[in-house]
């Protein structure tokens, strides 16, 4: 809940040591009543702005959200329809989330992209969801998770199916493909 006043000259150290890029995460940033205030004062600074959304607020603070300058949008996906509602606790989480990101995608001035955190509900589902992103042209990006520990992929079998959608994503992404050995070392981190 840091106020503009306090960001400012943090932006101004972060610049001054060569930061390029601000990426705000949360919780949800959307709930900040300042979000676009601190986007506007990186872009003056010329750093590329980066929000990690669940993408329940957007079509709700839409204006704000276009006339910030805001570089790219990452909307965080936990699986298929089922599965991320069940993650999220809230029905219908998916299909807001997807309305969102199809919104912005439509409008075109923002890059969007779709951030999957792997665990051993949803690993099955890293392929699908890859698919269907990628065929919506938006980026896709995912990693194990690493800060729960009764999610993590430990079983043989969740580590073969991760390792195999990484496989599969390194087809159509080189990213992925460079990084195999990077994503495969996700699964110790």
């Amino acid at each position: 809940q840091m106020e503009l006043p306090q960001l400012l000259p943090l932006l101004d150290d972060a610049r001054s040591i060569g930061t390029e890029t601000l990426v705000i995460t949360g919780g949800e940033p959307f709930l900040h009543k300042g979000l676009f205030d601190a986007v506007r004062a990186a872009r003056a600074r010329g750093m590329t702005v980066n929000i990690t959304t669940n993408g329940t607020l957007v079509e709700r603070r839409w204006d704000e959200l276009q006339g910030s300058g805001l570089n790219s949008l990452s909307f965080s996906l936990d699986g298929l329809l089922e599965t991320h509602d069940l993650l999220r606790g809230r029905k219908g989480a998916f299909q807001q989330t997807l309305r969102a990101l199809e919104r912005v995608q439509a409008d075109g001035r923002i890059t969007t992209s779709v951030y999957f955190v792997v665990t051993k509900e949803n690993v099955r589902e890293l392929i699908p969801l890859f698919d269907l992103v990628r065929s919506m042209g938006a980026g896709f990006d995912f990693w194990p998770v690493n800060d729960a520990p009764h999610l993590t992929l430990t079983s043989e079998e969740d580590q073969a199916v991760y390792r195999e959608a990484v496989r599969y994503i390194g087809r159509f992404d080189p990213t992925v493909a460079a990084r195999s050995d990077y994503y495969d070392e996700g699964l110790d981190y």
